[in-house]
């Protein structure tokens, strides 16, 4: 609860100690990791959009950090499809983090958008359709393929998942 009080006060540093704490002391470690990946991802989206905020880590080692919890996460509880979400988100940053960090090849440059993604852009794709597969009737997951595929200029991949969502 001290974890969750501070992560809503946005004292993003105290929430992961806290959590941390919880943990160690033998608290419910799916609920515990669960919140760990939300306050580590909500830390990288208000970094992302400019927001000027002190994050539990810093966002390399937030989204390692983050990998590390959402693949157990998925390992012990794959029929989860918001498991397989958080993963997705993770694996966005992290995409995001090595586009930043890879200097520009214009050799690899392509008109195919799908022929440039990067592995982690691949995985989170795989990870959301996972996660709207578990959850078929879960309009969300399928509005967020259709959201990630419209980005991509990808209308054709998009079609489907946006019927779905509409349905």
């Amino acid at each position: 609860l001290q974890g969750e009080r501070a992560f809503f006060r946005n004292d993003h540093q105290l929430a992961w100690i806290d959590y941390r704490r919880s943990l160690a002391l033998g608290g419910d470690r799916e609920t515990l990791e669960t919140d760990q990946i939300e306050l580590l991802l909500f830390g990288l989206d208000q970094d992302w959009a400019g927001v000027r905020v002190r994050t539990a880590l810093p966002p390399a080692e937030a989204v390692r950090a983050a990998l590390h919890l959402a693949a157990r996460r998925v390992t012990e509880t794959p029929f989860k499809a918001y498991a397989w979400s958080l993963a997705s988100d993770v694996y966005f940053h992290a995409a995001r983090l090595h586009r930043q960090d890879t200097p520009l090849d214009l050799s690899s440059l392509s008109e195919d958008p799908m022929e440039v993604l990067r592995p982690e852009d691949r995985l989170g794709l795989a990870a959301l359709e996972t996660a709207s597969r578990l959850e078929p009737n879960n309009y969300i997951y399928h509005d967020l393929l259709t959201e990630k595929f419209l980005e991509l200029g990808q209308t054709d991949l998009a079609a489907p998942y946006c019927r779905r969502s509409v349905a």
